[in-house]
């Protein structure tokens, strides 16, 4: 299998957030915020969720969707990127982690990619 151009192929992050319990109550107001500045200053953006894991945890998960690793490095280096990490800060129990995925292959129920 040949190596992939991942600035041509979709990208996924993970981020868990570890935050106290008053992050915890601000992260669903926090996440609304963060969907609706990436929808505005995100290019390449596909989608973004928040997520929880079934069995329970103590992290807050969201996952972010852009079409290229490029599009994703820009906005991780963007300065409305640090300013939203910046309001989660004062609630922070430890850094936040990231992990990047390289979507290889997809199939959905609405349509067959």
């Amino acid at each position: 299998m040949g190596k992939t151009d991942l600035n041509s192929t979709k990208v996924l992050a993970h981020v868990q957030h570890f935050v106290n319990p008053a992050g915890e109550r601000l992260f669903a107001d926090w996440f609304e915020h963060v969907g609706e500045l990436l929808k505005r200053e995100a290019r390449g953006l596909l989608s973004i969720r928040r997520i929880a894991s079934v069995a329970g945890g103590a992290c807050c998960n969201v996952l972010v969707e852009f079409d290229s690793l490029e599009n994703m490095k820009h906005w991780a280096a963007s300065q409305a990127h640090a300013d939203m990490l910046a309001k989660l800060t004062p609630y922070a129990q430890r850094s936040y982690e990231s992990n990047l995925f390289q979507i290889m292959r997809q199939f959905s129920a609405e349509s067959a990619d």
